[in-house]
C-alpha cells in the first residue's frame, strides 16, 4: 500500500535497477481493513491483466498482521491458479528471513547486509555525500593520544575545565559560519590535569599557547587553523567515536559501513533541506544514526533538538534506524531522553562506548556477512 516520499522513491530506486515496479493503493490507510482490502482487489485485478503469471512472492513483513491476513484472503483464489507460489518475512527482531514454498520452509540464517550506505538512503528517498576521505582519517590517526585524553578526561560539571574553555573559545573564533583566528583568548585553567593536558596539544602543534602568569593559571591561546580549531572546539569527539567504532568492528572482523559528516537531501531537493548526520553506522541492513556534540546539552540554547534526531533517523534509516547522542557534557536527563527512543551516552558513558556498540551490532565474534 503506497504511502507517499518514500515508496515512490523506492519504485524509482527498482525503475533503475530494470525492474518493472507499480503502485497501489496510494492514500489507503494501513490499519482500515476495507481500503486494505480495496488495495488487494487492485492487485489481483492487475495480475489477472496480465497474460500469464506463473510464479509469485508474497513478502509478508511489516504492517499490522490483521491487514496481512485481509490482503492473503482477498489474493487466495489468484496466488492457487499460479504454478509456483512463495513467501518471505523477514524476522528483524532475531536476524533471519523466513522463506516458504513447495510445503517447505527455510531460514537464511544469518540476516545478512546487501545494499550500500548510498542505495539505503536511496530507497529512503535520499541523496548522500560523506565529507570524511583518507586524508581525513590519516590526520585522525595521527592525533588518537589527544582524542582519547579529552574523552578520557575528568569533567567539571561546571563546565570550567579545558573542554569547556576550547568550546568556548571557538564558538568566538567561528563568526557565520568563517574562522576567525584570533589570537586573543585568554583561559583560566585551575586544575592540573587540564594544564597538563592543554600542554600535551601544544607539544604535539595543534595549538599555540602562551603562559599570562599568577596569580591565576592564565593561557593565551591561538588556534592554528580553522580545520584544527573546530577538531579542539568539540570535533575531537565525532572523531572519538568514529575510531572507536572503527577498532571495535576491526576486532571483531566484522565488515561494515561507517561513514563521518554525511550530508543527506531528499531526492530532488535543494542545499536548504539537506541536514547532516555527524556518524552513519550500516550493518546487516540496520542503521545507527549519530549526534555528537562536545559541550552542548540536549535542547536549549543552541543545543540539539532531540525530537528533529529522531525525526531524522527515521526518515534516513526507517523502522530500522537507532538513533544515538553523544555528548563529553555532564546531564541528569538520562531518563528523560531514553523515553524518547534515544541512545544517550554523557562524559562518564565515552569509556563505555565501543562496549555499546557491540551491543548494538549483536555480534561476538568475527563475520564477513556485510559491506
Amino acid at each position: 500500500m503506497a504511502q507517499g516520499r518514500r515508496d515512490l522513491a523506492q519504485r524509482d530506486y527498482f525503475r533503475d535497477k530494470g525492474l518493472d515496479v507499480h503502485l497501489f493503493g496510494q492514500g489507503a490507510r494501513i490499519t482500515d481493513f476495507r481500503e486494505a482490502a480495496e488495495c488487494a482487489r487492485e492487485v489481483v485485478n492487475f495480475l489477472r491483466d496480465l497474460k500469464e503469471v506463473e510464479a509469485i512472492t508474497l513478502n509478508l513483513t511489516g504492517g499490522p498482521k490483521t491487514t496481512t491476513i485481509v490482503f492473503l484472503d482477498s489474493m487466495n483464489q489468484f496466488v492457487q491458479m499460479c504454478k509456483y507460489t512463495s513467501w518471505l518475512y523477514v524476522d528483524t527482531q532475531e536476524g533471519v528471513t523466513w522463506r516458504a514454498a513447495n510445503d517447505q520452509t527455510y531460514v537464511d540464517n544469518p540476516f545478512t547486509s546487501f545494499i550500500t550506505v548510498s542505495d539505503y538512503l536511496r530507497l529512503q528517498g535520499y541523496e548522500s555525500e560523506a565529507q570524511c576521505d583518507q586524508a581525513v582519517f590519516s590526520a585522525a590517526m595521527d592525533r588518537r593520544e589527544i582524542t582519547n585524553s579529552l574523552a578520557q578526561s575528568d569533567r567539571d560539571r561546571r563546565g570550567r575545565d579545558l573542554i569547556g574553555e576550547l568550546n568556548h573559545c571557538y564558538s568566538r573564533a567561528e563568526i557565520n559560519g568563517s574562522f576567525i583566528r584570533n589570537p586573543s583568548h585568554v583561559i583560566d585553567l585551575n586544575r592540573k590535569q587540564d594544564i597538563d593536558l592543554l600542554k600535551m596539544i601544544s607539544d604535539h602543534g595543534l595549538l599555540k599557547v602562551e603562559f599570562q602568569g599568577q596569580p591565576k593559571k592564565r593561557f593565551s591561546i591561538t588556534f592554528n587553523d580553522s580545520d584544527l580549531a573546530r577538531y579542539l572546539g568539540g570535533g575531537w569527539l565525532e572523531e572519538y567515536v568514529w575510531l572507536e567504532t572503527k577498532a571495535a568492528l576491526e576486532r571483531l572482523r566484522v565488515d561494515a559501513t561507517v561513514l563521518k559528516n554525511v550530508i543527506v537531501t531528499p531526492v530532488g531537493g535543494g542545499p536548504d533541506e539537506s541536514n547532516e548526520i555527524d556518524l552513519l553506522v550500516l550493518f546487516q541492513n540496520r542503521m545507527l544514526v549519530m549526534e555528537c556534540k562536545a559541550s552542548k546539552k540536549p535542547g536549549g540554547n543552541g543545543g540539539i533538538n532531540v525530537s528533529k534526531l529522531v525525526d531524522l533517523a527515521k526518515k534516513v534509516g526507517g523502522r530500522l534506524a537507532t538513533p544515538w547522542f553523544v555528548t563529553a557534557a555532564t546531564d541528569n536527563s538520562l531518563p528523560k531522553e531514553r523515553s524518547r527512543g534515544v541512545e544517550y551516552f554523557e562524559s562518564k558513558d565515552l569509556p563505555d562506548l565501543a562496549s555499546r556498540f557491540i551491543d548494538w551490532l549483536g555480534v561476538t565474534r568475527g563475520s564477513r556477512d556485510s559491506r
